[in-house]
């Protein structure tokens, strides 16, 4: 489960900032019925604890669509003047990101199976220069491709080429 920290200390891109907004709101309203729901059930108010529940759940569907329309504003606005084979994942979460990988990958894959031109995707995650002084998405992205044994190469940190195989086989 999501927590506010985890959507604002991700990366301080206004744009990331910009399109998250709705969704960090809605999920501090998700903890705080959640919060509230606890007391109330703690203080033997079960009938209140039920309808703040509800309320928390309420807010973390709400929660979810935002955060899921915000990231797909966030892929298209990065990614909008690359090439097919290039994609950038500034500004996504670790799940979006293998998301939006695998997603391209199954694209490709088929581009590949219908030719022997070897195919190659091109995944840009950044170096890591976030709050942290750590990278966020290069070690999940290179354990992932490790993971699904893809061959890949990574020319610089942050920048990985992918040998897009014409079957794919994904495990988690």
């Amino acid at each position: 489960m999501y927590t506010a920290q985890d959507l604002g200390h991700q990366d301080s891109d206004d744009l990331f900032q910009k399109e998250r907004k709705a969704a960090i709101i809605a999920l501090k309203k998700r903890d705080k019925y959640f919060d509230q729901a606890c007391r109330a059930y703690d203080e033997g108010d079960h009938v209140s604890a039920k309808a703040l529940a509800k309320q928390g759940h309420e807010q973390n569907d709400k929660f979810h669509q935002l955060n899921n329309e915000a990231s797909q504003r966030i892929f298209t606005a990065r990614n909008a003047h690359l090439p097919h084979y290039v994609v950038d994942l500034h500004g996504l979460l670790a799940q979006e990101a293998i998301d939006k990988t695998w997603e391209r990958l199954e694209q490709l894959s088929s581009v590949a199976n219908q030719g022997t031109t070897k195919v190659t995707l091109e995944i840009i995650t950044g170096a890591g220069k976030h709050q942290t002084g750590l990278p966020i998405l290069r070690p999940i992205l290179a354990e992932f491709l490790e993971t699904n044994n893809f061959t890949f190469r990574e020319p610089h940190p942050g920048r990985f080429i992918i040998n897009v195989p014409k079957t794919l086989h994904f495990s988690k």
